[in-house]
């Protein structure tokens, strides 16, 4: 069997689809400020569950103290 050498089309290399920079930053840029924004929201979400966990292990007179705590001293 002979192999064939390969032969490289010019006009295929020069329609190669090349990577723009600035649209690939721009891209991870906007990925990492939404996760920024879901993680925020998230954590809002969350926060309200916590408070009514440890506000469950409180005493009654520890439960509206300023600054709050959330977790409780035995």
């Amino acid at each position: 069997m002979s192999e064939q050498p390969m032969v490289f089309n010019q006009t295929a290399a020069q329609r190669a689809p090349t990577v723009d920079r600035r649209v690939q930053t721009s891209n991870i840029v906007g990925k990492i400020a939404t996760h920024l924004i879901l993680l925020v929201m998230a954590v809002l979400m969350i926060f309200p569950l916590l408070w009514l966990i440890s506000t469950s292990f409180k005493e009654p007179s520890k439960q509206m103290i300023w600054p709050p705590q959330l977790i409780p001293n035995p």
